[in-house]
């Protein structure tokens, strides 16, 4: 008895392109995300930290940013719901902060980083700390940044 041959059929193409689109797109979409729907460019272009030395990392951190529609964005990402991966690191000196991303924009976390003055706080409460240029509000896991946060406005 002989077997009939059976014809394999390749997909169709629009599902190929639409492949290929999206390999494009979602790291486009990813960027975009981190960097300008976040508020991130916003804060950037008032406070962008350029060449500075970004000194007293205190490592990875989650950080989320609130505009001043209350939209949040926070660059953090969770696996399974289980755990939380910062996408962000900070550190502070005596004139000011930093936060900056962990992986150059592409992957959910912002590009660059930004150095915010102390004279640029509005205050420091609970785990935010509010600009006033521009209107937004950092919530920053980080205790002993808000700690020192604290100090330096109340100065």
């Amino acid at each position: 008895m002989t077997h009939p041959m059976t014809q394999q059929t390749k997909p169709p193409k629009w599902i190929l392109w639409l492949f290929a689109v999206s390999l494009i797109l979602w790291p486009t979409l990813m960027y975009w995300l981190a960097n300008g729907y976040s508020g991130w460019s916003d804060l950037k272009s008032y406070h962008d930290a350029g060449s500075r030395e970004l000194r007293h990392s205190q490592g990875p951190t989650n950080v989320t940013l609130v505009q001043s529609s209350g939209r949040k964005y926070d660059f953090a990402s969770n696996q399974s719901g289980r755990a939380s991966y910062a996408r962000t690191d900070v550190g502070f000196d005596d004139e000011g902060f930093w936060v900056r991303g962990r992986h150059g924009g592409w992957t959910g976390g912002p590009r660059g980083a930004v150095f915010i003055p102390w004279t640029a706080v509005e205050r420091c409460d609970g785990l935010r700390i509010h600009l006033s240029d521009p209107q937004m509000a950092l919530i920053i896991h980080d205790q002993s940044l808000l700690d020192t946060c604290t100090r330096q406005v109340s100065r």
